[in-house]
């Protein structure tokens, strides 16, 4: 034998022998369903953020004036429409009273032409009576399109936050798992 070969019989028996890993498949199940999580907030928010870019607008409807239409906890989704294009049964989305900081989300009852404006009476659907205020459309309101149910609690501001620290940190868990298991399997993480 030469010189060559013994020494590498010797590295060889001094080297510590590799062990055969069993798959984690818990592992591997908590991977990819944190990475469908992450993906799903993700495409979400990118999805909320295009209609946002098109003229559309997303609302959380709270209270329950609109059951069993719209529950509370609703996702809105609302499109600017001039006055005139509105109709008796459209949703519509407009600043509550002077003082209240909230949208009402109510069924137009009611409209008549005012000069050169439109006038709405409006009403929840779970209340006995109409709004008290006669309202005057002088520029675009949001007419609601599309309501998902529960999916609404998700955008009020102490959950939101809450939803985008979860998103961030599964992210981070899913990118530093990933790395340990091709670390592990000795393949370049990056």
């Amino acid at each position: 034998m030469n010189e060559a070969t013994i020494r590498n019989i010797g590295q060889e028996a001094l080297a510590p022998q590799r062990q055969e890993r069993r798959p984690n498949t818990i592992g591997r199940i908590a991977f990819w369903v944190s990475l469908v999580l992450a993906s799903t907030i993700f495409l979400f928010a990118v999805g909320l953020l295009s209609l946002s870019l098109v003229g559309f607008r997303y609302i959380s409807g709270r209270g329950e004036s609109m059951e069993p239409t719209l529950s509370g906890g609703s996702l809105l989704i609302a499109k600017r429409t001039a006055p005139e294009d509105l109709r008796v049964g459209d949703i519509i989305a407009f600043p509550g009273p002077s003082g209240m900081a909230s949208t009402i989300v109510h069924r137009v009852i009611y409209l008549q032409e005012e000069g050169q404006h439109i006038a709405a009476i409006t009403k929840g659907d779970n209340n006995s009576l109409p709004d008290r205020e006669l309202l005057k459309l002088e520029e675009p309101v949001e007419r609601v399109v599309l309501t998902v149910p529960y999916l609404g609690w998700l955008f009020t501001p102490a959950f939101g936050w809450q939803l985008l620290g979860f998103g961030v940190l599964l992210g981070l868990w899913t990118t530093l798992h990933w790395r340990v298991q091709r670390k592990a399997k000795g393949l370049p993480s990056a």
